[in-house]
């Protein structure tokens, strides 16, 4: 009997000292802090401890990891974790994807002036391929509900030929899975929800609001009005009183 209640009482201890553990959790300390101080903390934690991690894989395997854009997505992983724009599926396939039109685009200026670019300064034919780069990339982005905005300047990357060759690519993608499976096992301590794909099984519609109305992909989400008729009423000039009447 005496055996059972100190076995007790030392699992009543062990299970005290754990909750105490949950004090380091974000919606814990987010109930005693100021919550902008809380996640400023939080985003130095997890940024800190990411690129450490990312640092030391390269240095031990002798690998590129660490990219300009690593950095950006790092943040956005850690300051708006319930974003799709953070979430794991948008940050591999929309750098991939724009890494790929970059280099694509410099191989295509190289090619086209037999290798003879200008990339110290950046002559017009270098450029021409960040600039078209950057375009089709933000288009697919967008076309394809892929949109992450750090994304872009991998595109600007591969455009100025920093991407020795296409096996660079894999490097690139190991560096960015082993920064969201990190980002998703300090969430999972911490406490705080993220995907470990997509965030939403619905894509968020997209939205922009104009002088005429608020506009969204989805027409549930939208004003209703007589579009046709507003536009061509502002097209032409009406005075707000002749726009107001019937």
């Amino acid at each position: 009997m005496r055996e059972t209640k100190n076995l007790k009482k030392i699992f009543d201890s062990l299970l005290w000292h754990a909750s105490k553990a949950s004090r380091a959790r974000f919606w814990y300390a987010a109930t005693k802090m100021d919550l902008k101080k809380v996640a400023a903390l939080y985003v130095l934690i997890g940024t800190t401890l990411c690129m450490i991690t990312v640092g030391v894989a390269s240095s031990i395997t002798s690998w590129a990891l660490i990219f300009p854009g690593l950095g950006p997505t790092a943040m956005l992983i850690f300051y708006a974790p319930q974003s799709e724009m953070a979430s794991p599926r948008n940050a591999l396939l929309s750098h991939l994807m724009s890494a790929a039109v970059g280099l694509f685009c410099f191989e295509i200026i190289k090619a086209a002036l037999d290798g003879k670019i200008a990339l110290d300064p950046p002559g017009f034919a270098l450029i021409s391929a960040m600039t078209i780069a950057l375009g089709i990339s933000g288009l697919i982005m967008v076309l394809f509900d892929l949109l992450h905005p750090p994304a872009a300047s991998t595109a600007l990357v591969g455009a100025m030929g920093m991407f020795s060759h296409w096996y660079d690519l894999p490097v690139m993608m190991a560096a960015l899975l082993l920064l969201c499976s990190q980002g998703y096992l300090i969430h999972k301590l911490a406490g705080v929800k993220y995907p470990l794909w997509s965030a939403h099984s619905k894509r968020t519609p997209y939205q922009i609001d104009t002088e005429l109305t608020l506009f969204s992909s989805d027409n549930s989400e939208s004003e209703p009005s007589n579009y046709g008729k507003i536009a061509r009423n502002l097209v032409m000039r009406r005075s707000p009183e002749e726009l107001s009447g019937p």
